[in-house]
């Protein structure tokens, strides 16, 4: 038999395809855990021997994370997947269970791995300075099998952090680094499977964390708000290139949370981070709407 352990010698990010599209997938951890039951491992009444009585496995979870720097057609890409399609390049979340039509297959070099019929658990798109957006999908899966194909990946350029703007009451924000994350809270259920057979949709979240100086009056606004359950009227993150952009508005926050223990190392500015909530405040209005515009 070949040895093959030579292939994953060297790199760290895998080809990979989300929702049927190829991606270059910077990070991974999506796998099959399995839980046995577990024999006796004592001797039968009248044996002087432990016995193994055979194992079965009662629960195959599939879950983790992939994280994919995008480009602007792949961010696209992966809104359609994660919430629905309020009108054509317009997301809001979904407000009932989606339905599990996100496959992801994983070329690890050696071995290519599917994992079939995937929720969304979470969406984290982060931000930070002189970096690509990293967007990073938990995932819960219903299976995982060693087989599938990769089409061809052509690399385009990738949204960046300079690519970003921030803006809270129609006011500019200069954030070093900010992440987006909605979180759809959600319950799962085997029922009578091994595998995972349904997923519901709980009360969800979305936030923003926004790094910034502490000596800036961006910092200084902000953080006099905390916790005095100001509202603030439409939050928008837009990343813009050209003619392609991607704009996030949340039209209802609150200031949750200010960072009092300032980063200080290095020889940097100190830095503070400050933690936004979105909020529906008659119960029918979206946490956030996104809208791309291409090329």
């Amino acid at each position: 038999m070949a040895n093959k352990s030579k292939v994953l010698t060297f790199g760290s990010a895998c080809k990979g395809s989300v929702g049927g599209s190829s991606m270059l997938i910077m990070s991974e951890s999506l796998k099959a855990e399995y839980t046995w039951h577990e024999p006796t491992e004592t001797g039968l009444v009248g044996t002087a021997k432990p016995q193994n009585l055979g194992r079965q496995v009662v629960k195959k979870d599939v879950k983790g994370q992939v994280g994919v720097q995008p480009s602007y057609v792949h961010l696209n890409t992966i809104m359609e997947k994660c919430f629905n399609e309020a009108s054509s390049n317009t997301f809001t979340p979904h407000t009932a269970v989606t339905s599990t039509d996100i496959d992801i297959v994983l070329d690890r070099s050696v071995d290519v791995y599917t994992y079939e019929s995937c929720w969304v658990s979470n969406v984290t798109i982060d931000s930070r300075e002189n970096e690509p957006v990293l967007v990073t999908l938990d995932l819960l899966g219903q299976d995982e099998t060693n087989e599938g194909e990769v089409s061809d990946l052509t690399l385009t350029d990738r949204v960046l952090n300079s690519d970003l703007t921030v803006a809270i009451n129609s006011n500019t924000y200069f954030p070093m680094s900010a992440k987006w994350m909605f979180d759809y809270r959600p319950t799962e259920r085997f029922h009578q499977s091994t595998t995972r057979s349904t997923v519901g949709h709980g009360i969800p979240e979305c936030k923003v964390e926004l790094e910034m100086d502490m000596n800036s009056d961006n910092w200084a606004d902000l953080f006099a708000l905390a916790g005095t359950d100001t509202a603030l009227s439409n939050v928008i993150l837009t990343w813009t290139d050209g003619d392609a952009a991607f704009a996030f508005t949340m039209a209802s926050m609150t200031v949750i949370s200010a960072s009092r223990t300032p980063d200080t190392s290095g020889v940097d500015a100190v830095t503070g981070t400050v933690e936004l909530k979105a909020w529906s405040s008659d119960g029918s209005t979206d946490l956030f709407s996104a809208v791309y515009t291409p090329a």
